[in-house]
C-alpha cells in the first residue's frame, strides 16, 4: 500500500460549498465530506483509490456503477471510501487518461442518479475535486507499484 496524500480540507470544504442566498452569500461544505486524504494501490486486479475522512462508524458496501468502476460507500453517509478500476480496462499507453475518463464518468453517472433521487450530491464534489488536484500522484503510485 502507498501512503496517504493528505488535502487541504479547509479549502476543498470552502470550494465546494454553495451560494445559498444573498444575505447568506457562501456555505462550506461539511468537513465530514471532505477527505483529509486519499491513497492508490493495486490489489485483486483493481486499481483501488482510498478516501479517509473524519471517522464515523458505519458499515460499508460495494455499488457497481459501470462495467470495471465500482465504489465501496458508506450505509449512513453516502461518502465515497473506495473506488476500485478494473486494470482490464487500462492500457497502459494512456493508463492516467483512462483512470480519469473511467472516474469521471462513473462518479457523474453516480451523482446525477443519486441527483434524480432528491439526494443532496455537493457533498460528492470535494471528493471529486481531490482526485482531479492528485491525479498525477495517483497515477505516479500506481506506476510504482507495477514496476515492483
Amino acid at each position: 500500500m502507498t501512503e496517504w496524500i493528505l488535502t487541504n480540507t479547509y479549502d476543498l470544504a470552502s470550494r465546494r460549498g454553495k451560494a445559498v442566498s444573498p444575505t447568506n452569500p457562501h456555505v462550506m461544505l461539511s468537513p465530514y465530506f471532505v477527505p483529509e486524504a486519499l491513497r492508490s494501490y493495486l490489489k485483486d486486479e483493481n486499481i483501488v483509490i482510498e478516501f479517509r475522512y473524519i471517522n464515523i462508524d458505519e458499515t460499508h458496501y460495494v455499488h457497481q456503477e459501470n462495467v470495471g468502476v465500482a465504489f465501496e460507500l458508506g450505509e449512513k453517509t453516502g461518502r465515497i471510501y473506495k473506488i476500485l478500476i478494473a486494470l482490464s480496462m487500462i492500457d497502459h499507453k494512456n493508463a492516467t487518461e483512462v483512470i480519469a475518463q473511467a472516474l469521471d464518468t462513473a462518479i457523474r453517472t453516480f451523482i446525477s442518479r443519486d441527483n434524480s433521487k432528491k439526494i443532496k450530491t455537493t457533498k460528492y464534489s470535494a471528493t471529486l475535486s481531490s482526485l482531479k488536484e492528485n491525479a498525477d500522484r495517483i497515477e505516479e503510485s500506481i506506476h510504482l507499484q507495477q514496476a515492483q
